[in-house]
C-alpha cells in the first residue's frame, strides 16, 4: 500500500475505536486489518498445480474498499453473500448459479449468518435484518440502536449479535424479538471488536475488546463464566489494546481463543481454567485439526501452533505484509488469501508454499469452506469456487 504507515494505524484506529462512526469513515482498506509493513517479494512454490478453479460469479460489487467481516456462508448446497451496498445473494454452490439477489436498500455491516431457515446480516444503523434462506423474502428486522460490530449467529431458535459497546442480545429466530441481553464494559480504546459469537450446544461464547471471554445460556442469556484471556500492558492507549477479535474454537472440552496485541489461548469449557497461553496476536478466525490450531498474525505471516502445548510447530513468513487472510483448513492443505487476490496453499506439516495462483479480482476479504469445496470472497464483488 501506497499510504504511509503512520496515517494507515491512525486512520484505521480512530474510525474502528468508537461505535458512532460514519459513512465516509467506515470505509476501511482490507490492507490495514493487518500491520501494514513493505511486503517481501513472493516466495517461490513447489510447481505443483492443485488449486482449481470452479467457478466464478459477479455478485455486483464495485467498491475498491471492502471489509473483513463480509463472509459467505454455507448452508448445505448454497452460499450466501452480502455486499456493503445492501444486497444479499444466494448462490449455488454447485455451479455458480445466482438463485436470488435481494436489495435491502441499506449500507450492510456484516456478512451473512446463516441457520434455522433464516440468512441474518446486520446494518450500519444498527438493525439486524433476517430474509428467508429459501426465497429471499423478508421475514422480520430489528434495531438494537447500536453499532452491530460482528456477523450475527443463528443457532437453537435463536439469532446472536453482539455491538461494539459490549452488548451480546439473543433474539427469537422466528419473530426477531429480543429475548435476552447482556451488558459488559468496554475500554475507551478499542479495535473496534468484531469476533463473532460462538454456539455450542446451548451455551453461546463470545470474547469482547476488554481482552475478556464470555459463556452464556443462548436460550435465556444466563451467564456461565468470563474469564480473563488477556491483560493489559504497554506504555500508552494504543499499546493496551487487547481486544478479542476472533472466534472461538471449540474442540473436545477445550475452547481455543486469541486476543489481538496479546495471547492466543486454550481454556477448559468447564470453569474456563487456562491450558496454556502462546504470545501471537492475531484479529481473524482462526483454523484447527487433530493436533494443530492455525492462525494469521499481525504481520501476515501464517502459524501453526500445538493443540495440546501451546508451542509454535512452524510459521510462514513469506506473505508478511501483504494483506493475508484468516487460514483455513482444506483437506491436507491450509488455504489463505491475500489483498492482491492470490490464493496459497500451504502444507499442514511444514508450512512449506505448495502452490500461489492468481485466483479473483480485488483484495480477498474472507474464506468459506464448504464439504468439497471453498469459497473466496473479494473486495470487488466477486465469488469464486476451489476445490483441490
Amino acid at each position: 500500500m501506497n499510504t504511509p504507515i503512520k496515517h494507515l494505524l491512525v486512520s484505521f484506529l480512530t474510525c474502528l475505536v468508537l461505535a458512532g462512526c460514519s459513512g465516509k469513515e467506515q470505509q476501511v482498506l482490507w490492507g490495514i486489518y493487518q500491520e501494514p509493513i513493505e511486503p517481501k517479494p513472493y516466495p517461490t512454490d513447489s510447481g505443483v498445480t492443485e488449486l482449481n478453479r470452479l467457478w466464478k460469479a459477479d455478485l455486483g460489487q464495485t467498491d475498491s474498499e471492502g471489509y473483513a467481516l463480509l463472509r459467505p456462508a454455507y448452508d448445505g448446497k448454497f452460499i450466501f453473500a452480502a455486499d456493503r451496498r445492501g444486497k444479499v445473494s444466494k448462490i449455488s454452490a454447485e455451479d455458480g448459479t445466482i438463485v436470488w439477489t435481494e436489495d435491502l436498500n441499506t449500507s450492510v455491516f456484516s456478512g451473512v449468518g446463516v441457520g434455522d431457515g433464516l440468512a441474518v446480516v446486520s446494518t450500519d444503523q444498527g438493525a439486524l435484518i433476517a430474509l428467508s434462506a429459501e426465497k429471499g423474502d423478508l421475514v422480520w428486522t430489528t434495531s438494537v440502536k447500536r453499532q452491530i460490530s460482528a456477523v450475527p449467529v443463528v443457532g437453537n431458535t435463536r439469532v446472536v449479535a453482539r455491538t461494539a459497546d459490549g452488548m451480546i442480545v439473543g433474539l427469537d429466530s422466528k419473530s426477531g424479538r429480543s429475548v435476552w441481553r447482556l451488558e459488559k464494559p468496554v475500554p475507551g480504546l478499542s479495535v473496534h471488536g468484531d469476533s463473532m459469537p460462538t454456539i455450542i450446544g446451548n451455551a453461546v461464547i463470545v470474547g469482547l475488546p476488554s481482552g475478556v471471554l464470555v459463556a452464556a445460556n443462548v436460550i435465556n442469556g444466563r451467564e456461565y463464566w468470563e474469564a480473563e484471556i488477556a491483560y493489559v500492558q504497554g506504555a500508552n492507549e494504543l499499546e493496551r489494546l487487547i481486544d478479542s477479535d476472533t472466534p472461538a474454537l471449540v474442540q473436545g472440552n477445550i475452547i481455543y481463543t486469541a486476543a489481538y496485541g496479546s495471547n492466543i489461548s486454550a481454556l477448559r469449557i468447564e470453569g474456563a481454567e487456562r491450558v496454556w497461553k502462546t504470545r501471537l496476536s492475531t484479529r481473524l478466525p482462526m483454523a484447527i485439526n487433530e493436533t494443530h490450531l492455525f492462525a494469521t498474525t499481525l504481520f501476515g505471516g501464517v502459524v501453526a501452533i500445538d493443540i495440546e502445548s501451546g508451542d509454535i510447530l512452524w510459521e510462514q513468513k513469506g506473505f508478511e505484509g501483504r494483506g493475508v487472510s484468516q487460514p483455513i483448513l482444506f483437506s491436507n492443505r491450509i488455504i489463505v488469501g491475500d489483498s492482491n487476490g492470490k490464493l496459497h496453499s500451504l502444507d499442514v506439516q511444514t508450512g512449506n508454499l505448495v502452490q500461489s495462483r492468481n485466483a479473483i479480482g480485488g483484495a480477498i476479504l474472507s474464506i468459506a469452506v464448504g464439504d468439497k469445496q471453498f469459497s473466496i470472497y473479494s473486495s470487488e464483488g466477486e465469488l469464486a469456487a476451489y476445490s483441490l
